[in-house]
């Protein structure tokens, strides 16, 4: 079990999860604010590009 190293506030924009995916260490927590997520790929939003990385709504059901 990883031990949270990092929390970081992402908020919806232009790449903005994927920047905060990329910036990002194993272990590290990030925490969606309210509002709704795209991406640049029409197939998926976000790359984990297979970091262990925890992604979790600030506000349950609000975040798309």
């Amino acid at each position: 079990m990883l031990v949270p190293r990092r929390t970081t506030s992402v908020t919806p924009g232009s790449n903005t999860l994927q920047a905060a995916v990329d910036a990002a260490s194993d272990g590290d927590v990030l925490v969606l604010a309210n509002g709704t997520y795209t991406g640049t790929d029409p197939d998926f939003v976000v790359s984990m590009s297979r970091k262990d990385v925890v992604i979790r709504a600030l506000h349950p059901g609000q975040v798309v």
